[in-house]
């Protein structure tokens, strides 16, 4: 995913694929698509180098900590060195020292979503992978309805949309998936969604896109 930045803004919400091109002016939230073993390593902070040793992929969460530390920077001012992850309840990520600013992260693989705002952000990142049946149980009646109508190839791609679009929601209000996914239903079609959380419109402003097989989600309230 690492090149050249190919999406503009789109109202509050840009999006980067180079980290050496992110420019904080011209929106409130941002959204970095990278390959974490594309971007240079740090030394780690010891927050994360604990984490990591507890980890199978520990090398690799350092790299992504790495790329994250790197666009908070990027995006806030201040050196990388001096950015630090903390842990919010239900284990969601947090900015240390950084008050007013709030960050999601999303990972598959060395594949990564990262999202800084100054407003409550969530990011969700797929695979899309080999065609899936979906997870019906996850889904409101109003989604389920929308998927049954597809052929199977282009359900397992929507469902992604959806699974995607909901997470991101619910890592924004900070709550993951201590609630249930069935009470909310996001839309589908377009690079823009809206989201309904126990029938009700949310105001939010909320996008979705495809980088070859990543699915990612960025909802922000």
């Amino acid at each position: 995913m690492q090149g050249t930045t190919n999406m503009p803004a789109r109202g509050g919400i840009a999006i980067w694929e180079d980290l050496a091109a992110v420019n904080p002016a011209v929106a409130r939230t941002h959204v970095l698509l990278t390959q974490a073993a594309a971007v240079a390593p740090l030394a780690p902070a010891p927050d994360d180098a604990r984490e990591a040793s507890t980890r199978k992929d520990g090398d690799l969460f350092l790299l992504r900590r790495a790329a994250l530390r790197r666009f908070v920077a990027a995006v806030v001012g201040g050196a990388p060195e001096t950015v630090m992850i903390g842990r919010a309840q239900h284990g969601a990520p947090t900015l240390v020292a950084l008050p007013g600013w709030r960050v999601s992260i999303s990972a598959r693989g060395d594949h990564a979503a990262f999202a800084v705002s100054t407003q409550p952000v969530g990011v969700d990142l797929e695979r899309v992978g080999a065609p899936q049946e979906p997870a019906w149980n996850v889904l409101a009646k109003s989604e389920r309805g929308a998927l049954a109508a597809l052929a199977p190839q282009a359900r397992h791609v929507a469902f992604l949309e959806l699974w995607t679009a909901k997470e991101a929601y619910l890592k924004a209000r900070g709550v993951g998936l201590a609630r249930e996914p069935t009470e909310i239903a996001a839309s589908l079609g377009g690079d823009r969604f809206s989201i309904r959380d126990g029938g009700r419109i949310v105001a939010s402003e909320a996008m979705r896109w495809r980088r070859g097989d990543a699915l990612v989600a960025c909802v922000v309230l």
